[in-house]
């Protein structure tokens, strides 16, 4: 089954990175307690998420320019700030992280 809930609960994930979660209320494609279950199996494996929660849009609603979709660019702005800065470096500048694959 390949359900990145059931990798997660099963321990076969190799990794959790940061995760930001998206999750328009009004989503015919991927229903919330869907969402909720992810998050509840990231977080018992030790991830760390950010969820932004948008009441009464649809899927797909970040291609079409309205306040929200702001909102939505500021917020991933913000957490690719956060989860890419190199610490000690100046703050605000956005430098990658180096990993190895």
């Amino acid at each position: 089954e390949a359900s990145a809930q059931r990798v997660l609960r099963d321990g076969e994930a190799e990794r959790v990175p940061p995760l930001l979660l998206v999750q328009p209320g009004a989503d015919a494609n991927v229903p919330q307690p869907m969402t909720l279950d992810l998050i509840r199996e990231y977080q018992a494996a030790g991830g760390g998420l950010h969820y932004l929660f948008y009441p009464g849009l649809r899927h797909g609603f970040g291609y079409e320019a309205s306040p929200e979709t702001a909102r939505l660019g500021a917020e991933l702005a913000g957490f690719f700030a956060r989860e890419l800065a190199v610490p000690g470096s100046s703050a605000g500048r956005l430098q990658p992280r180096r990993t190895r694959l």
